[in-house]
């Protein structure tokens, strides 16, 4: 994984919100002759390749199966969809039998958070419940925000950013651009799912937080703003 963390890369955050999808950017170039281009999108699905933002324009209102919604972060409610609703989401029997209101369901969370003493394993637990379900997430934040923003954020955002190459697991928080693609971006852009894209937003990520430009690994900053 140390192959995530080079110097002068460019990286892209791209942030969703349900209805509204935005983009964060993360930029950096020191050395001309090293410079590589990564944009990292904070998104919902698996979407392959081919569903692409030209693409996404037509998916965007096709019905999305029961399968798909689950393993979508930004429409997953899991466990919080009322029953009524189950069955013509086609969810019934992909999630446990059981309600549970999403307050009930973010308290779950917190005692399971709370149980974890290093404070980088905090916060790959919560980046966990982020790329299941960003509802739950923000729910955590909002209902805890005093105890968990120390953890997503500032300071504990270093320690992740130091670690990225370690604690990736491969989710999509984004896309990628090196050297290699060169003349491709248009292409690569278009492999992204989903059409819905409202604001991009940039940043200099040469200084992570005093760190230095952590390269690839200055992610976390973005990720951690979204």
């Amino acid at each position: 994984m140390r192959t995530l963390k080079g110097k002068d890369d460019i990286l892209f955050q791209f942030c969703e919100r349900e209805p509204v999808r935005s983009f964060k950017m993360h930029y950096s170039t020191e050395k001309r002759s090293k410079i590589s281009h990564t944009i990292t999108m904070s998104s919902s699905n698996n979407a392959p390749a081919s569903s692409g933002i030209q693409a996404g324009t037509q998916s965007a209102h096709s019905s999305p199966s029961g399968l798909q919604l689950l393993k979508d972060p930004i429409r997953h409610n899991g466990v919080s969809t009322p029953f009524e609703k189950r069955r013509g989401l086609g969810i019934r029997g992909l999630v446990p039998s059981a309600y549970i209101p999403l307050e009930l369901d973010a308290e779950r969370c917190m005692q399971q958070l709370r149980l974890k003493e290093r404070p980088i394993d905090k916060y790959i637990y919560l980046q966990s419940i982020q790329d299941v379900s960003e509802r739950l997430y923000f729910a955590i934040l909002v209902m805890h925000t005093a105890e968990v923003m120390p953890i997503v954020y500032t300071p504990v955002v270093g320690e992740a950013c130091e670690n990225f190459s370690e604690i990736y697991r491969g989710t999509i928080r984004g896309m990628y651009f090196s050297l290699n693609d060169s003349g491709m971006i248009r292409e690569l852009l278009d492999n992204w799912h989903t059409a819905r894209v409202t604001t991009i937003v940039f940043t200099d990520g040469e200084r992570i937080l005093g760190l230095g430009d952590l390269g690839v690994n200055g992610m976390g900053i973005p990720i951690g703003v979204s």
